[in-house]
């Protein structure tokens, strides 16, 4: 977290399973493949990572869209959460199934569109693709308007002293 006059920063940076998307040398995006294993957060995880397709940008930002869909949610809870199974591979096959029968407009319900709108664009992206960064940010600009949130930089995590 940032502090003082960085105070309304949040610095997010899990490296533990990040790769290059770019050969160091050649600059050309990695081979697509699609006979990976599971890797990631069986909650947030895309729908191509549990297809055993090669991660790329697409799905590190369709797991960002998840990650805000479950923050915004008042339930604070997911369709596929509390599944139980006897081993981790059930458990990530039945969270798969169950992510890929959950229509979108059903998991942003009582949300505003855009959550929609960012987890379709995720979801459509080519795997080299570059995604449009200006464009989700504007979605999630539009997001801040539409639920009235402030950029007054006052966090839950700032003890506020009484006047």
């Amino acid at each position: 977290m940032g502090i003082n006059s960085k105070c309304e920063n949040v610095y997010l940076i899990d490296f533990g399973l990040s790769k290059y998307y770019l050969n160091k040398k050649t600059r050309q995006h990695i081979e697509y493949n699609d006979k990976k294993r599971f890797l990631g957060t069986i909650r947030y995880a895309s729908l191509r990572t549990h297809a055993g397709i090669e991660q790329s940008r697409r799905d590190d930002l369709e797991s960002f869209a998840c990650t805000l869909i479950y923050l915004a949610r008042s339930d604070k809870c997911l369709p596929w959460q509390g599944v139980k199974c006897k081993t981790k591979k059930e458990k990530q096959e039945k969270v798969y199934e169950i992510k890929l029968h959950t229509h979108i407009e059903i998991l942003c319900l009582n949300l505003p569109k855009e959550f929609q709108e960012i987890l379709l664009y995720t979801r459509q992206l080519g795997f080299a693709e570059e995604p449009n960064y200006y464009y989700l940010f504007s979605l999630i600009k539009q997001i801040y308007q539409t639920m009235n949130i402030k950029k007054d930089f006052i966090y839950d995590w700032i003890v506020q002293k009484p006047r």
